[in-house]
């Protein structure tokens, strides 16, 4: 904090919103460096057992340093201590509420690429010049939602109001 992070203890918004400001600033892309990072080989060394993400939450480097809660970690093995005995798995991996809040988030950055798409087209084509800009304006995320890259809402439903917004600025574009 006051950044968004990928932490398990922040709030959820902040996977969503990486994506807003992905569109807001202009950004080519996100990179997560790993999504399933369970154990580091320094602290089985350093321990001589294997982490437990579901009771240590802490992604550890290789280095054996501390990153953060969940860092390296959208989805979790099914939850069986990994130092025991156990029958063989056969169910997938679990996913975690900030690998659903960052997908939700590429959602909302389609959105805006959809509607951007749409103003285009609707350009080329002739379209009313004010639905064209009202439609525009859209594509400019407000200071309700982003301030700067360390204020932004954490508020879920400011989100969704716009991503509404964005839908029927679509639909009435491609009509």
């Amino acid at each position: 904090a006051p950044w968004a992070g990928l932490f398990s203890d922040h709030n959820a918004v902040d996977l969503r919103i990486w994506q807003w400001m992905t569109w807001k600033y202009d950004v080519q892309g996100a990179l997560v460096w790993r999504v399933s990072y369970w154990y580091s080989p320094e602290r089985v060394r350093q321990t001589g057992a294997y982490q437990n993400p579901w009771e240590d939450p802490m992604g550890w480097s290789s280095t054996g340093g501390r990153w953060g809660n969940g860092d390296g970690r959208f989805i979790y093995p099914p939850n069986v201590d990994p130092n025991t005995e156990h029958e063989p798995i056969v169910t997938g991996p679990i996913d975690s509420i900030r690998w659903e809040m960052l997908r939700e988030g590429l959602e909302d950055f389609e959105y805006f690429q959809l509607l951007s798409e749409a103003i285009d087209k609707a350009k080329k084509e002739g379209a009313d010049a004010e639905t064209v800009a009202q439609a525009e304006r859209l594509l400019s995320i407000p200071a309700a939602i982003i301030v700067d890259k360390s204020q932004f809402t954490q508020d879920p439903q400011t989100l969704y109001a716009h991503r509404k917004r964005l839908a029927e600025a679509i639909e009435k574009l491609n009509r």
